[in-house]
């Protein structure tokens, strides 16, 4: 596919990819008329990233208007025949405990609009991502764990794609520590099955929720993280699962028996 200047597709007037044109009052002519031919033999247009091709002056957390951008979009679509992928940058804070619609910044409008989310989210290994996915019309998608070995990143199935790196809580203060050294001393050593009393009970909670209760209690992230995934395979407590849209969680009782 040749190449083609951005500039020829992102002017005034139409919100989205708008052709220039006189300010008349007339509606935009057909993009087809400023964009090179061999463009548009092309079933895939990528636009990376999504917010350098918004009109200038609109605001991603409306939903007028991203409803607007997306309306656009589906009419592009039809008329090119092509399908769009949008590369977008995900909202502030640790996406870890979020449904994978969640995940994106701006208005929820975009959650409804879109065919398929497609999030990749940090693994509790180093160089490694989370791959996972929400799709409308097509039958769900497992997550997985891609694992960068540079330049590509490869398939690693030998990892858990519920283990997300969870937000790392403040550190307590150097006097919290010291307040009672000798009840620290005396408290018993943790192992799966303390950890599953503690931690997990009856009622659902996601892998970050247990993980950060845990880092609370003063065990480390990994420790959490490795006693979490011992009591699962124990038998001590039982993944829950709600759809590909969110979050695995764990609990006390197999979710076969929650409606009993």
């Amino acid at each position: 596919m040749g190449g083609f200047e951005l500039r020829r597709v992102s002017g005034v007037g139409d919100p989205l990819l708008g052709a220039r044109y006189p300010n008349t009052g007339r509606n935009p002519p057909e993009l087809r008329e400023y964009v090179p031919v061999p463009f548009f033999v092309s079933k895939l247009i990528v636009l990376d990233a999504f917010y350098r091709f918004m009109p200038r002056d609109s605001d991603e957390n409306d939903n007028g208007t991203m409803s607007q951008v997306y309306n656009h979009l589906d009419r592009y679509a039809a008329r090119l025949g092509c399908s769009f992928v949008l590369v977008h940058h995900s909202s502030k804070g640790n996406q870890s405990g979020k449904a994978v619609t969640d995940v994106g910044a701006g208005a929820g409008s975009q959650s409804r609009a879109t065919d398929t989310h497609l999030v990749l989210r940090p693994h509790e290994q180093d160089d490694v991502v989370v791959l996972d996915a929400a799709v409308r019309s097509w039958p769900p998608i497992a997550p997985r764990c891609l694992r960068w070995t540079f330049p590509v990143w490869t398939l690693d199935d030998s990892l858990d794609p519920a283990a997300l790196r969870p937000e790392r809580p403040r550190r307590r203060a150097k006097t919290e520590e010291r307040a009672n050294p000798s009840e620290r001393a005396t408290e018993p050593a943790w192992d799966a099955l303390r950890f599953a009393q503690s931690f997990v009970g009856p009622s659902p909670a996601t892998t970050l929720a247990v993980v950060q209760a845990a880092m609370t209690a003063g065990l480390s992230e990994r420790k959490a993280t490795k006693l979490l995934k011992q009591a699962e395979a124990d038998g001590l407590i039982y993944r829950w699962r709600f759809g590909s849209t969110v979050p695995v969680q764990f609990a006390s009782i197999p979710q076969a028996n929650h409606a009993q």
